[in-house]
């Protein structure tokens, strides 16, 4: 964990609009590629993405989503490289594709993309350069080449490593050693009908990394086996520099994506190891290698299944993408994924995220950035397609799926990439995941971290015009929406977005201010319960116990459960799986050290989410776990907002701490908008005077606690006996947890024997564990 000091990610406040619209030519479709180079950022843009999609092997929709001409080559798909100036915020286009002869006797694009960049100086050079990799057109006679320029303005051509016309795309290119590497990534087939068709622009069936050490001289050699020796590896997709090896991966559609290293010593072809293979160990679900990221001493991979999460030619799919964190010494670890049983143990989803990030509809993660003491990981989501497509005939569980929170819903609340950061690899916050407010942003393509900011590039096919729905049908509409968009984060920048909730008083002092004194008189926040409050959250081996996560309750157990940080996580799933449409903005009561907080944020936007808490000491974690949300000392019995304020509140675990519960439940129904929800877990004690209880909180049973909240004016309550997996899968757990630690000799004998002490005087204490959903009903 990074100390406090640390610089603060961005949230979605903190991102400018620097472009839209591909730049005023919506046929710009994809920011494919950037590079810092002479104190300016270069962009290469794709065009045409969906009408090239139409034209060669096209996913059953209707309508397309897009308008397109009967001949895709009647559109100007000449790529481009533009240059944008931090210093007087100004673009310029550097460079257009020109016209080739093409396969049919007519002028064709040589370029239709620039798919990667990169600064490379070779040995005979007087100063580095920008190399860009191209993707040449089905009709195209010639193969792609690579694009050279000194001076940012006249670029120059070289020639790829083979001569193989048919291959018709490079999608990688990396620097490494004083060496230049690449590989091919599409290659073309064959006539059919008047389009010239490519197989794929994924897959090029010569998976081979080539290498240089001096592009211009065309002596380009083989720096691996054809396919590391395994025929199933179609394409080497991606590549990496992390710490002293060369890393690639594989697009492999039987057995799922590897990844290989090496050193690149000697003369090619180089020695490789073999680190990842089988997807993972999650089969061809992970297919392919997408994105890969070197960030403090681990390399992150992203994966993906080719077309957007569903690969139709080889039947993989549809599933949503993984995130790996590979180590040095070649062991790894599953960062968002689905849990499972590997020959190197059991792997677990260590951010409690599951596949996309908890979200199906992300197929790839596409790609990662390192900026500023986070790494930042953004996705490519299909929602946006759904209204095109045939769900009738998808399997029943997707369809059924889909047709419960309904396509337009979907669209709404998840429309539009997903883009995450971390300080450590472990905890993410989510900064967007609507694509920035615009859905037909399906992907965040492109990130450059540069002295001026993070620059983010978007994939957004849906220009100039996108089929809509009418009340006389489908009708094609000009989208003020479509094309790529570039974005800068820039902590400079002053955000206008509206803010959480503020108090109804200035009493309560805000961010970093100082807390108020403790008031004694009235007994709702001592300094002894203060005092009490934190010695206990901060017990190094509770913190040692909750993996470091600052989680700090019982969790919810069950199969598959083996952490308390994923029971803990579990439980606020749980929880918030009471709140079935997450909008709007939510109250964390008695919020912790915010791991509750930080959970709130895979899905409310920071700026939605408020944390009050009676210790200001724990709330400066709680800023450093949730950052963007905001956070005030406060008594949850005596909340100082405006009535009518929050849509959700939540608390887990807390509540028959407070002086009184029967006062926090009014004051949350009272704070609540009709309609709103109070979700929360809390405790049973077997007797009315349990120590850091008020004996006003003893209620005997569920029918007790019903009748106290519909006394507070709530209806429609749910309370759910949660006693066997949260209580006692808790003790089971934590009983083995500590004798363990004692006999290796990680906690002492009085550690031991007090927290053996704690556990066995709650077996007798408590007498049940609630999971409750409480409804403020309308006016």
């Amino acid at each position: 964990m990074r100390p406090p000091t640390a610089p603060l990610g961005f949230d979605a406040n903190d991102f400018t609009r620097i472009a839209r619209q591909g730049l005023g030519d919506p046929l710009n479709a994809y920011a494919h590629s950037m590079a810092w180079f002479l104190d300016h950022l270069y962009v290469g843009t794709t065009r045409a993405n969906l009408c090239m999609a139409r034209a060669n092997n096209p996913p059953n929709m209707d309508p397309w989503p897009v308008k397109c001409p009967e001949d895709v080559y009647d559109l100007d798909r000449r790529a481009q490289i533009w240059r944008y100036s931090p210093h007087t915020r100004t673009w310029q286009k550097v460079y257009t594709s020109p016209l080739v002869q093409g396969r049919d006797g007519k002028k064709v694009a040589r370029d239709i993309g620039y798919r990667a960049m990169a600064v490379f100086q070779a040995g005979t050079d007087r100063v580095p350069a920008l190399y860009v990799c191209t993707w040449s057109p089905s009709k195209a006679e010639r193969p792609p080449i690579i694009l050279r320029t000194y001076d940012g303005v006249q670029f120059g051509e070289i020639p790829i490593p083979t001569s193989d016309a048919s291959l018709n795309t490079f999608r990688v290119l990396v620097a490494f050693g004083g060496r230049l590497f690449t590989s091919p990534t599409g290659k073309t087939l064959g006539w059919k009908g008047s389009i010239y068709q490519s197989a794929h622009v994924n897959m090029s069936g010569e998976p081979v990394v080539f290498v240089t050490s001096n592009p211009a001289s065309r002596t380009w050699r083989a720096a691996c086996p054809n396919g590391f020796g395994d025929s199933h590896n179609v394409t080497v997709f991606e590549m990496s520099a992390f710490r002293d090896h060369l890393y690639a991966g594989t697009l492999n559609p039987t057995s799922g994506l590897q990844i290989w290293k090496t050193k690149a010593e000697g003369n090619p072809p180089y020695k490789w190891i073999n680190v990842i293979k089988g997807g993972a160990h999650r089969g061809n679900l992970n297919e392919c290698s997408l994105s890969m990221c070197p960030f403090e001493d681990a390399l992150y991979v992203g994966t993906g299944i080719q077309n957007g999460g569903y690969d139709r030619v080889h039947h993989v799919g549809p599933a949503a993408a993984e995130l790996l964190r590979i180590y040095p010494d070649d062991t790894w670890e599953l960062v968002v994924g689905k849990p499972r049983t590997t020959p190197q143990g059991y792997k677990r989803s260590i951010s409690g995220l599951g596949p996309g990030f908890d979200n199906f509809f992300n197929g790839y993660v596409w790609r990662m950035c390192g900026h500023d003491g986070y790494l930042y990981a953004a996705t490519y989501d299909w929602s946006v397609m759904l209204p095109y497509l045939p769900i009738g005939k998808w399997p029943s569980w997707l369809r059924r799926s889909v047709e419960n929170r309904g396509v337009d819903k979907i669209i709404a609340d998840t429309g539009g990439f997903d883009l995450w950061r971390s300080r450590d690899g472990s905890h993410w916050t989510a900064v967007t995941r609507t694509g920035f407010g615009n859905p037909y942003n399906y992907g965040g393509r492109t990130m450059l971290s540069t002295p001026f900011g993070l620059f983010l590039g978007t994939a957004n096919p849906f220009g100039p015009e996108v089929a809509e729905r009418t009340g006389s049908g489908w009708e094609y509409k000009q989208n003020p929406q479509g094309g790529f968009e570039i974005l800068l984060g820039n902590h400079a920048r002053v955000s206008d977005s509206p803010r959480a909730a503020a108090p109804r008083t200035a009493a309560i002092h805000v961010a970093h201010s100082p807390a108020p004194a403790p008031r004694e008189s009235d007994g709702k926040r001592s300094a002894a319960m203060v005092h009490h409050y934190d010695r206990s959250m901060y017990s190094p081996f509770a913190d040692e116990y909750y993996g470091g996560s600052d989680f700090a309750n019982l969790g919810f157990w069950e199969p598959g459960i083996h952490t308390q940080k994923a029971a803990c996580e579990n439980l606020m799933e749980k929880l918030l799986a009471a709140i079935p449409v997450k909008t709007g903005n939510i109250l964390d009561v008695a919020c912790g050290k915010g791991a509750t907080t930080r959970h709130l944020l895979k899905y409310f936007r920071p700026e939605q989410v408020v944390g009050i808490n009676i210790s200001e000491k724990q709330l400066e974690t709680c800023r450093n776990n949730a950052p963007g949300a905001t956070f005030y000392v406060m008594s949850a019995a005596d909340l100082e907002f405006e009535d009518a304020t929050f849509d959700n509140i939540i608390c887990v675990e807390a509540a028959f701490h407070f002086e009184t519960r029967e006062d926090f439940l009014k004051e949350s129904f009272r704070v609540l908008k009709p309609g709103g929800r109070l979700v929360l877990t809390d405790i049973l004690y077997k007797a009315r005077n349990p120590p850091h209880v008020p004996p006003q909180n003893y209620l005997r049973d569920i029918g007790d606690y019903r009748r106290v909240l519909e006394e507070a004016g709530f209806e429609s309550a749910n309370i759910i006996d949660a006693t066997e997996p949260c209580l006692i899968g808790f003790y089971r757990n934590a009983l083995p947890y500590a004798k363990t630690r004692l006999m290796y000799g990680s906690i002492s004998w009085r550690v031991y024997a007090s927290t053996i002490s704690w556990l066995r005087s709650g077996v007798h204490l408590l007498s049940g564990y609630l999971l409750v959903c409480a409804r403020k009903g309308p006016l």
